[in-house]
């Protein structure tokens, strides 16, 4: 398992907008779509990285008070997180909109992952009150935020517990 000790920020592309469906079918596969960009944020999150899901947007798109018509709008909010926030970007699946962003993540020199077991595993020094010993590292699941147990912890070894003895 990859670790590291500094979390990400990726953004999460995927499909959204429903294609050749019925008006009937569209909310409910718009639903489905979104529903698996929080699935995968959620696993993100609890990697220890900071997510950015635009599938989110989705609430804002469909409430009443919603005064954007233009679908170029969401494309244009949803890229300024890739040009001044995202260290990463996670590639659900093809569509229109998720080639773009990762064209466009890759055109910056984004990390680009495109499977759960590629992204690393942060790990942060254990500094909650669970009994760790000092320098354990747990595997942080919002940086130690939910607290870390004995089944989390990663001995960290210092340098001079990796060289031999003499």
């Amino acid at each position: 398992m990859e670790t590291t000790t500094k979390p990400l920020k990726i953004y999460v592309a995927g499909p959204y907008t429903p294609k050749d469906c019925s008006l009937h079918d569209a909310s409910r596969i718009a639903q489905k779509n979104v529903d698996i960009a929080v699935k995968i944020g959620n696993a993100l999150m609890a990697k220890g990285h900071f997510v950015f899901v635009p599938h989110l947007t989705h609430y804002l798109h469909i409430h009443g008070s919603c005064q954007v018509k233009d679908s170029d709008f969401w494309y244009d909010l949803d890229n300024t997180f890739l040009d001044d926030w995202a260290d990463a970007l996670f590639y659900i699946s093809p569509s229109w909109g998720a080639d773009q962003e990762k064209a466009l993540a890759e055109k910056k020199g984004l990390e680009v992952f495109k499977r759960l077991d590629w992204v690393p595993q942060v790990i942060q020094p254990c500094y909650k009150s669970c009994g760790n010993k000092e320098g354990d590292f747990c595997k942080a699941s919002w940086h130690g935020y939910n607290g870390c147990s004995s089944k989390t912890v990663i001995q960290f070894q210092s340098s001079r517990e990796q060289e031999p003895q003499k």
